[in-house]
């Protein structure tokens, strides 16, 4: 299940997101991406919340439960990501947006760790 999360993560990351920005006007991409976001984690925080309850190796659960821990976070960080765009207070939303690209970034080094411990 980590390896289908990370796959998700990395395939919307660098395959979905800019083909999203380069091929829809902002107001579209936008529309897509504030649609899509509050599902992408919800379901990928409902997979690590499986994986970590599933898990055999303490390590592996902790990684779970942490990346669903960090999904959520991101699901309630949205709304205000999406507020500061609506303001055009760019200052808030680079800050937010950043945020959001280290909780990504952070999630994936954890499921790739995971990955890697598996498959000791």
């Amino acid at each position: 299940m980590m390896v289908a999360v990370l796959s998700v993560m990395v395939f919307f990351s660098l395959i979905i997101a800019p083909m999203l920005f380069s091929t829809l006007s902002a107001t579209y991409a936008g529309a897509f991406v504030r649609k899509f976001f509050p599902r992408y984690y919800l379901i990928l925080g409902l997979v690590s919340l499986l994986t970590g309850l599933i898990a055999t190796d303490a390590t592996v659960a902790g990684i779970g439960f942490a990346c669903a821990v960090l999904f959520l976070l991101s699901l309630f960080l949205t709304p205000a990501i999406n507020r500061a765009s609506d303001r055009h207070d760019k200052r808030q939303f680079a800050l937010l947006h950043g945020g959001s690209v280290l909780i990504s970034l952070l999630q994936m080094g954890l499921l790739l760790w995971g990955i890697l411990r598996l498959s000791w």
